[in-house]
């Protein structure tokens, strides 16, 4: 990994006043590899992830703390500023220099952010999240903030064909949304399984909710093991975090 690659930084027709990107598994450290977990709950180390968010907060050049959520696979949504760390898994801010953030590990990180550069917004994309609408309650609050138009990046998250589910989580998902039928692909060597394709659901969620620029997607934490951590690869993993925010 070269030292300018070391996250991966969101492609998407943005304001300029606007980055996003998602950290990797691995970050350079005088001259050497090390591990990145940035997760206080996971991993091997809670010392090292503290030490770990203050380098990223260094190498970044962020202006002001992040606050990382207490990330509960629910659909709350929280607006920044916030003390300590806020029970919720969206997080949206109006403010330069404060970050959003979210953690993941298999599950799918979304930043949304309008054409204006009014309001940027993170999402922890887990199935569970994602069923109980977290996309939708997060659109509906910036829409008290902005009503223009919006756009979506994901970061990385298990590929379909990796992320194997049992039909009660297909079930749970078509009682709220129908139109999501597309996103499951049974499993032919297992009954009542079924794949589960995250990016395109979350899409399908998007664009229902009015969001119809979406970009990222395409990496698989599971099989890209260099670059990210995985829970399914390993339930001992880190997280990665991913971050937007605006400047001045």
């Amino acid at each position: 990994m070269e030292k300018k690659n070391q996250w991966l930084e969101a492609k998407w027709p943005s304001p300029h006043s606007v980055r996003a990107l998602t950290t990797k598994r691995l970050f350079w450290v005088d001259d050497k590899l090390k591990d990145f977990n940035l997760a206080l709950h996971a991993g091997l180390s809670i010392e090292q992830a503290e030490i770990n968010r203050a380098l990223l907060q260094r190498t970044l050049g962020l202006e002001q703390p992040v606050t990382w959520l207490n990330q509960v696979h629910k659909a709350d949504v929280v607006m920044l500023p916030q003390e300590g760390a806020p029970q919720a898994d969206a997080v949206i801010t109006t403010n330069p220099n404060e970050v959003c953030a979210v953690l993941t590990a298999d599950c799918l990180p979304i930043v949304l952010c309008d054409k204006e550069g009014q309001v940027v917004a993170a999402i922890h994309g887990g199935w569970r999240s994602l069923n109980q609408n977290i996309i939708q309650n997060t659109i509906e609050s910036i829409r008290k903030i902005t009503k223009a138009p919006l756009m979506a990046w994901f970061g990385p998250s298990i590929a379909p064909e990796k992320y194997e589910i049992a039909s009660e989580v297909k079930e749970a998902f078509l009682q709220n949304f129908s139109f999501l039928e597309k996103a499951f692909k049974a499993n032919p060597h297992k009954s009542n399984h079924h794949f589960l394709d995250l990016y395109g659901a979350a899409k399908l969620l998007l664009n229902q909710g009015g969001v119809h620029e979406v970009y990222g997607g395409g990496h698989c934490t599971f099989t890209e093991s260099h670059d990210f951590y995985s829970y399914r690869r390993d339930p001992q993993s880190g997280r990665m975090a991913t971050l937007i925010w605006k400047t001045e």
